[in-house]
């Protein structure tokens, strides 16, 4: 949904929810009944941002973390296409690109319809929760989405750590944040 400030709060809310997933409408009223902050996302920057994504150029910032008890997380949020159709759903509120449960978590970008198609991030945890390595549930997605030639790639991780990225395309941008520091990759 758009316009609410802090989305990562409002998703965290959700889950303590029996009706946790919730359509714009919804989602928006069940903000406003929690007090949360709400901000305009017409901005100069967004302004800008328009700008880039009529060349091409956006992306999705996708999270995915481990605390010290083990517990996992993932986020994502899209930068578009740019010129969607009309109400299109991207692949991001889907547990196709964001999905974490006890054993893994895992946040995608790329081309959300063949991500959603591919049902990375769900799948990934899913073949983990069956016993496979984080290694092993990646290349199994990763060899079905070779013979398709999809365009996406994806960060993950186990509760060990540490954060796999793997990627289809030509790049995909990460950094690692540790007790050590950050790393760009």
């Amino acid at each position: 949904m758009e316009g609410v400030k802090n989305p990562i709060r409002l998703a965290k809310l959700l889950q303590t929810r029996a009706d946790r997933v919730l359509s714009e409408a919804g989602a928006r009223q069940f903000a406003h009944e929690r007090g949360l902050p709400f901000a305009s996302p017409f901005t100069p920057g967004a302004g800008a941002d328009f700008k880039r994504r009529q060349h091409g150029k956006s992306g999705t910032v996708g999270a995915v973390a481990v605390d010290r008890k083990h517990r996992l997380a993932a986020a994502n949020s899209t930068g578009g296409r740019g010129f969607e159709y009309p109400h299109r759903v991207s692949d991001t509120p889907t547990v196709a690109a964001t999905f974490a449960n006890r054993l893994g978590a895992v946040s995608a970008t790329g081309i959300g319809e063949e991500i959603v198609e591919h049902a990375v991030a769900a799948r990934i945890c899913a073949f983990l929760e069956a016993g496979l390595s984080l290694e092993a549930a990646t290349q199994r997605v990763l060899t079905q989405v070779r013979r398709t030639r999809a365009q996406f790639g994806w960060i993950a991780l186990d509760r060990r750590g540490p954060v796999q990225a793997v990627t289809t395309t030509k790049t995909l941008i990460w950094a690692q944040a540790t007790p050590e520091g950050i790393t760009c990759f």
